[in-house]
């Protein structure tokens, strides 16, 4: 009797349990002074802290995208100036060539010219000469009278005056004769044999 008491007794104590067995019963973390269960407390801090953190890390992106624009601009401007003035530079080589080029046809064409001058004045002066080994006087007058219009500067130019007043004289024109021989003194007055002209110029 006194054991199925003893039982019964023991039942009903466990059947009456405290706040704090109630929580270890339950296995939830609360405050055993005010029953509150986890699930009601907000966000912990270290979540915001992340959160933070992921915000510092892009704004040093942007800033590192940002400098990296910036430094490709400036590359891109400066590359364009160097491009710049090597086009410039290209465009003062080419006409600088182009000058030259010039030059160089003038100089060559003024070459030329003089090696034709000398070639038809030589061969001028020699017709004249043969016209008048051969008695064609008249003749000679008109190639002496060329030769001294186109070839006014000639080493022969002196000589060519002299012939021409001779010839002239020999067809008895002596007024173009004594011009001619007036011609030659005026031009040539320092010439070793300018006494030929004198001697002309005294025979017509």
């Amino acid at each position: 009797m006194f054991r199925r008491f003893l039982f019964s007794s023991l039942i009903a104590l466990g059947a009456c349990k405290t706040s704090r067995d109630v929580v270890r019963d339950k296995d939830v973390y609360v405050d055993p002074t005010n029953v509150k269960t986890v699930e009601n407390e907000p966000l912990p801090n270290r979540q915001s802290e992340s959160l933070e953190a992921l915000k510092r890390e892009l704004a040093i992106s942007q800033g590192e995208l940002e400098n990296l624009r910036n430094n490709s601009q400036r590359e891109r401007e400066s590359l364009s100036a160097k491009i710049s003035d090597q086009e410039k530079e290209i465009q003062r080589l080419n006409e600088e060539n182009a000058r030259i080029k010039d030059a160089l046809a003038a100089a060559r064409a003024e070459e030329e010219e003089k090696e034709s001058r000398k070639s038809t004045s030589a061969s001028l002066w020699d017709a004249a000469k043969k016209e008048l080994r051969a008695g064609r006087v008249k003749d000679a007058v008109v190639s002496l009278q060329e030769f001294n219009k186109l070839y006014p500067k000639d080493p022969h130019a002196f000589h060519a005056l002299i012939l021409l007043g001779m010839s002239q004289y020999r067809l008895q024109d002596y007024q173009d004769a004594a011009v001619t021989f007036n011609q030659a003194i005026d031009k040539y007055p320092k010439k070793s044999d300018i006494s030929m002209a004198w001697f002309g110029q005294g025979a017509s």
